[in-house]
């Protein structure tokens, strides 16, 4: 038997399964989104497995991800702050490593503090 998932009941899944810490609604939200939209392009559904997302996606400002992963040499990244391109260029570059990426500040800062949604590499 299945259980068709709307918004509401995926955020609440990570909550009944004590996982809200990993995302923010923010983030649970786009990630919704991402499973709506990719259900679309498959054609099938997908299953709501909260631990597995937890596993296979993260949520991350630009600064942590720069401390983190080894995706920019420091002269690309001083040279993207110069250019106010910081949050772009770590996106493209996360995009070449995972695929998944979603911005989760579109409109919002460039700098350190943008927070970007991926699927971990």
């Amino acid at each position: 038997m299945k259980i068709t998932v709307d918004q509401h009941m995926f955020i609440e899944q990570f909550r009944i399964m004590d996982r809200m810490e990993n995302f923010s609604y923010d983030g649970l939200r786009a990630l919704f989104e991402y499973f709506e939209n990719l259900e679309d392009d498959l054609g099938e559904e997908i299953e709501c497995d909260v631990i597995g997302i937890c596993c296979d996606f993260t949520e991350m400002t630009v600064g942590e991800i720069l401390a983190e992963y080894d995706i920019l040499n420091e002269q690309d990244i001083q040279e993207a702050i110069e250019d106010e391109m910081l949050k772009d260029r770590v996106i493209g570059a996360l995009e070449w490593e995972s695929g998944a990426v979603i911005d989760l500040d579109p409109t919002g800062p460039d700098g350190m503090d943008a927070r970007i949604l991926f699927q971990v590499f």
